[in-house]
């Protein structure tokens, strides 16, 4: 027999995933919006100061790849892992 409590626990957990799936959705929409907006800014900082765009891009390139890492160092440092601090430079430089 079919229980209504089941239901309404399904629609509860339908509903919540639906929302979950919108929220991350519009956050990737949001962060490809800004990333465009800082790009554009950087160009026109670069072009104000009369530097090449290039070397902005390569700036920001180098930053943005090289965030996670600092990140990571910094956590880590602050929770008194200082293990971290030398295994996530050796695991991106690894020749395997």
């Amino acid at each position: 027999m079919f229980h209504p409590n089941k239901f309404s626990i399904i629609v509860t957990l339908s509903l919540a995933m639906l929302l979950f799936s919108v929220a991350i959705i519009c956050g990737l929409f949001i962060l490809m919006w800004s990333a465009d907006k800082f790009i554009d800014g950087s160009a026109a900082l670069a072009d104000h100061f009369g530097m090449p765009s290039l070397l902005i891009g390569m700036l920001v390139v180098g930053f943005g790849t090289s965030a996670p890492e600092i990140a990571v160092s910094v956590l880590a440092s602050l929770e008194g892992n200082p293990i971290w601090l030398w295994a996530t430079p050796m695991v991106q430089t690894s020749p395997i």
